[in-house]
């Protein structure tokens, strides 16, 4: 008996859930489109070293590009971001372990 009950609560619940993020994200981009800013924009390519690279710019032309590695055992991925001219480049390890890279930037 409290099965029948709970599963359609269950099911409503998630369905009311779905709703009102997708109005939220909804209201946001139309916000973002009223205030004439230019979005950011991203994409994504596949690497040759069965890793996935990730291009953002943003409204103030930072670019960052962040390349995720599946399966490599010392580096989770690289993260580089170049804002006028100067470049930032940190390295992740496989358990969280952030690292700025200092010495020779653009070779990472």
């Amino acid at each position: 008996m409290i099965k029948t009950f709970l599963i359609p609560i269950t099911i409503a619940a998630i369905a009311l859930l779905g709703v009102a993020c997708q109005q939220t994200s909804e209201s946001n981009a139309n916000a973002n489109a009223n205030t004439g800013e230019t979005a950011t924009t991203t994409t994504t390519t596949a690497g040759p070293d069965n890793s996935d690279i990730t291009t953002t710019t943003d409204k103030n032309g930072v670019k960052t590009e962040t390349r995720t590695f599946r399966n490599n055992p010392r580096v989770s991925k690289v993260v580089v971001a170049t804002n006028n001219g100067t470049r930032t480049v940190k390295v992740y390890s496989p358990s969280g372990e952030e690292r700025e890279l200092k010495s020779e930037p653009e070779k990472a």
